[in-house]
């Protein structure tokens, strides 16, 4: 049978293909399962999305950009390629597209941050949010899209719902698979609004940061952890002439170019890095000198706590420093003038505690430190009884609280146990706000300027008495000339043995007796002055003292130093000193005791001991163990008739009194009762020069008669004729003359008749004629080698002291017995006397160039702001080569501070109140002085001139030269003595005892320096009027 398909059953396929079959159906199968999961994934996708979507804290927009891709193509159509151009041109075609784009979805964010509640109040205001000043970040878009961009990011602005202006960052995404119809857009939005405000909040600190540190003196900067400068800011650099560039990127040490200028900054920014706040300062130095200053470093901090930088502040602090500096020096010179003057200083509370107190009122309240007695009550220091503390404050509470300032004076017993005078000035201590803190007390001690006032009214008294006794004595002693010349006479005329001679021995004893009573009476008289001779006071002493007590039960106790120094001193006065105050002592002690006498060598340093001013002296001390002085009466002893005896004058002591004060000396006196009485006597010792020996002269033989011619000159008709009767006795030939102008005529008559006259004998003083003062000029003029005796009832009258400097050759006083007279004369006629030129004698100055001359030279110095010397001119060495002054020249002044070279704290103390003015009114100033040399005076001015540095030039020249005879005590050369004169700083004058400043000549005559090998030392101070001169450039003058 054939194989075949039997009719009506399916012939089986081939294997092959049903498993190609099956296969198949598995796909499908899996792909039907795959497609179901990736439709479930796609939900779960799409789910997730739209969750995001919603909670997203971004602004989300779905929108459809179909028709703009549309408008864009029919553009494109139309020719349009350039789209930034044709949208720049077509600001319209832009909003046409905004109406173009459906709006699909948004998240709830885009609600919110728009404004809107729903998606269709959104899509019913599209024109509220594109705003004008939207459609420029659209146009972007736009563009974008038009090239072929599916990804877009801008930022730009948006208007809301509500108003507002937002600004935005965008993204604009074609999402995948809608590239070619643009029908799905997601836009994202983030709101800058806030990081814009922030922003815009930041720049506007930073402009007001900037504004005010370019407003600064200071300079403000960043430095980096590498020291480096990141940023510099302020008006300091442009005063400086820098520029920030100048510093940015550099370290201090790049920037300053050596490790020492580094160093101070790279140290403390090191602290600085290391987290500590620093402040330090430092200087810098140039051509105008020296400048400081003071820099503030503050650590940087990031979010971590970690120093990533620096910010630092640096200040000019140069005015400042100087401030300082000129501080300082106040108040070092206030603490120097606080802790030296010699007034007590103390400054206390309301309460009257102390707050602060000076040594001077230290050593009068108590031996305590100052230290121990701060915080105490002042009173309760002071020996005063308690009811007058209690007084006397409630008196100064009461001033205080009515502001004013309140005196008093009172007794109080020193550290010694001596009582002083304590004279206290209370001024109300107030605060800023003017109010009543505190008192300052300054207590002065007056003890010894009450004692001055004493002796100043002493004088005056004595003075008063002078005009009286002098006028007195010199009537007085013509007459009683007259009778000694007579009884001399008479005795001439009488055998040695005659009866009437004892008789005229004693009216001649009591004659001489009656003299001593006129040199006492002289001793006060106004100008007077004691005729002085270089002498040793030793035996002087000794022999009074000793013939004083002669007989008594006082007993003398002398000691006296071996190399006692020579003083000046008239010896019949100081003789009449020393009987008194030994006869005093006799007196006080009628039991008996003893009378200790020492004299010594004394040297009393500046400023002085109580009245007695610096100087070398013998100091001579009487002390007696009599019944004393009472308290009371301690200041009336030298009175003039003041005594408490019965049968006193009361002019003994006051003769001690003026005698001593006319040799230039000081006496004292002390007293306790019931222990005796101390005179201490103070008399100017010249310690250089040697007194000359007492050598007796040898008897010589004298002639019975003399040869020769004398005029005689005298207003007393009596004193002429007993002149003539005895000069005729002892051979002479005389004329007379009333006053000095007949004398003249006849002294001039005899030269022309050939029989010149050998002696003139001159009356000093011719009442309502020319007396001898006058006449020994003119005679002088007439016969330069005349020979003249001046004769004067004035004995005291400062030309008899120095009768030779007036152009006499010899001396007598009224009145006189004929042989005084007879050993003067014949000396005169012998040696020619001592004589010094006279006035006339003198070549007068001729007004000529030599005599005034000028210079034109300029000396120039320059002082920096701390008073340092920094510069001269040539002319300075110069000058200083000159005035024999090496040591002043440059090399050994610059770089030395002024103060080194102006001598005296007045002078110096007005010189820092110039400097200060100068500095504070930044001008200029000229003020005249003088700066002599010992062979001419200088008339010079100075002019100060202030700088920007503090720093003051000095300009110096001379206006006139005066040429004068040497000066031997401005003489560099000259060898000093311990003694100080007082010189004026600025005009030269020198200070006399009296208070008046006087030229340098003529405080020599008064001083008697005329003919000092070895002179004073030179202090210098300033006389009242150059510091009303000095300070009136300011319109200012000194205190009182």
């Amino acid at each position: 049978m054939e194989r075949g398909n039997a009719p009506g059953i399916e012939q089986e396929r081939p294997q092959p293909e049903l498993e190609k079959l099956r296969q198949r159906v598995q796909e499908l199968q899996l792909a039907q399962m795959q497609l179901t999961m990736a439709k479930a994934e796609l939900e779960e996708s799409e789910r997730r999305y739209r969750e995001l979507f919603e909670h997203a804290p971004a602004s989300l927009w779905e929108e459809d950009f179909s028709g703009v891709k549309s408008f864009l193509e029919e553009l494109r159509r139309q020719g349009v390629t350039d789209f930034r151009a044709y949208f720049d041109a077509h600001p319209e075609a832009v909003a046409e597209c905004t109406r173009r784009i459906r709006l699909l979805s948004v998240n709830r964010t885009t609600l919110e941050l728009y404004g809107a509640h729903s998606i269709d109040e959104l899509r019913g205001h599209q024109d509220r949010i594109f705003i004008p000043e939207s459609l420029e970040l659209l146009k972007e878009e736009l563009v974008a899209l038009a090239g072929g961009a599916t990804v877009f990011d801008g930022a730009g602005i948006n208007g809301t719902l509500r108003g507002e202006v937002i600004h935005i960052a965008l993204r604009l995404i074609i999402l995948p698979g809608y590239e070619a119809t643009w029908k799905r857009v997601l836009v994202a939005i983030l709101d800058l609004t806030p990081y814009y405000h922030l922003q815009w909040a930041l720049q506007d600190s930073e402009q007001r940061f900037r504004t005010l540190v370019e407003s600064m003196d200071d300079i403000v900067f960043t430095l980096d952890r590498q020291q480096r400068h990141t940023g510099v800011y302020g008006r300091w650099l442009k005063r400086w002439g820098l520029t920030p560039e100048m510093f940015l990127g550099k370290t201090a040490r790049e920037f300053f170019g050596t490790e020492e200028a580094a160093r101070p900054h790279e140290e403390a920014n090191a602290r600085a890095l290391a987290g500590e706040y620093v402040i330090y300062e430092w200087s810098t130095t140039d051509s105008a000198g020296t400048h400081y200053f003071q820099t503030s470093l503050s650590p940087m901090l990031d979010e971590a706590g970690q120093v990533v930088g620096l910010v630092g502040i640096g200040r000019d602090i140069t005015e400042l420093k100087r401030m300082e500096q000129a501080l300082a020096r106040s108040e070092a010179l206030l603490r120097a003038i606080f802790d030296n003057i010699q007034e007590g200083i103390v400054v206390t509370d309301l309460e009257g505690r102390i707050l602060e107190i000076n040594p001077v009122a230290l050593q009068m309240a108590a031996p305590l430190t100052r230290e121990a007695v701060l915080g105490k009550s002042f009173a309760e220091l002071l020996p005063l009884p308690s009811e007058l503390i209690r007084t006397e404050s409630e008196k100064i509470r009461q001033a205080l609280i009515e502001g004013k300032s309140f005196t008093a004076e009172r007794f109080i017993p020193g550290p010694d146990g001596q009582e002083r005078i304590r004279l206290s000035h209370y001024f109300p201590l107030r605060d800023a706000g003017g109010q009543v803190v505190g008192v300052i007390n300054i207590i002065r001690d007056v003890t010894e300027e009450r004692r001055m006032e004493e002796e100043r009214r002493r004088l005056d008294k004595l003075e008063a008495l002078g005009l009286l006794a002098g006028g007195i004595a010199h009537d007085f002693n013509n007459l009683l000339t007259a009778v000694l010349g007579n009884i001399s006479l008479a005795r001439l005329h009488l055998p040695a043995d005659h009866e009437v001679q004892k008789l005229l021995a004693e009216a001649e004893r009591a004659s001489l007796r009656t003299r001593d009573l006129t040199q006492q009476l002289l001793t006060f008289a106004k100008g007077g002055e004691p005729i002085r001779e270089l002498a040793t006071i030793s035996d002087l002493l000794h022999d009074i003292t000793r013939f004083i007590l002669r007989g008594s039960s006082v007993r003398p106790a002398i000691t006296i130093a071996p190399d006692l120094w020579p003083v000046e001193v008239d010896k019949g006065q100081f003789g009449q000193v020393v009987q008194n105050i030994v006869l005093n002592a006799r007196q006080a002690m009628p039991a008996g005791g003893t009378l200790y006498l020492t004299a010594e060598n004394v040297t009393i340093a500046p400023p002085g001991q109580g009245i007695v001013p610096p100087g070398a002296y013998v100091r001579i001390t009487f002390r007696d163990e009599g019944i004393g002085i009472p308290k009371e009466h301690l200041s009336r002893v030298f009175d003039p008739y003041f005594t408490t005896k019965q049968e006193g004058s009361g002019l003994g002591l006051a003769v001690v009194h003026s005698i001593v004060r006319r040799h230039g000396g000081y006496i004292t006196v002390d007293s306790v009762l019931g222990q005796g009485a101390t005179f201490t006597i103070y008399l100017p010792a010249q310690p250089e020069r040697r007194a000359p020996r007492e050598t007796p002269r040898p008897a010589v033989a004298a002639p019975e008669k003399y040869a020769g011619r004398i005029l005689i000159m005298d207003d007393e008709t009596m004193v002429r004729e007993l002149l003539r009767r005895y000069l005729s006795h002892l051979g002479f030939e005389c004329d007379e003359a009333g006053d000095g102008r007949h004398m003249l005529e006849k002294y001039q008559e005899a030269r022309r008749a050939g029989r010149p006259f050998d002696l003139v004998i001159m009356d000093l003083t011719i009442p309502g004629g020319m007396g001898g003062k006058e006449a020994i000029v003119r005679l002088r003029q007439l016969d330069p080698t005349a020979r003249a005796i001046v004769v004067s009832g004035y004995a005291n009258d400062p030309i008899m002291a120095r009768y030779a400097e007036y152009g006499f050759n010899g001396v007598v006083s009224k009145p006189f017995n004929l042989e005084g007279l007879k050993a003067v004369l014949l000396k005169v006629l012998e040696t020619g006397g001592e004589r010094a030129p006279a006035p006339a004698e003198a070549a007068p100055a001729q007004e000529s160039d030599a005599q005034c001359e000028s210079d034109p030279r300029q000396f120039i110095y320059r002082i920096d702001a701390g008073d340092i010397l920094t510069a001269a001119n040539d002319a300075w060495d110069e000058f200083a080569i000159e005035n024999e002054a090496p040591y002043l020249t440059r090399q050994n002044v610059i770089g030395r501070s002024l103060w080194e070279f102006i001598a005296g704290q007045e002078t110096q103390h007005l010189y820092r109140v110039l400097f200060q003015r100068v500095r504070d009114a930044r001008r200029s100033i000229a003020i005249p002085f003088r700066c002599d040399a010992p062979d001419c005076r200088r008339y010079m001015e100075m002019q100060m001139t202030p700088d920007d540095a503090g720093g003051i030039t000095f300009t110096n020249r001379i206006l006139r030269l005066e040429k004068r005879p040497p000066v031997r005590l401005l003489a560099q050369s000259a060898p000093r003595s311990p003694d100080f004169v007082t010189m004026c700083g600025w005009c030269k004058k020198v200070r006399l005892s009296d208070g008046r400043w006087a030229e340098v000549e003529e405080a020599i005559r008064v001083l008697h320096l005329f003919d000092e090998r070895i002179v004073p030392q030179i202090s210098h101070g300033i006389c009242p009027e150059c510091q009303d001169r000095v300070l009136g450039v300011w319109g200012e003058r000194r205190a009182g």
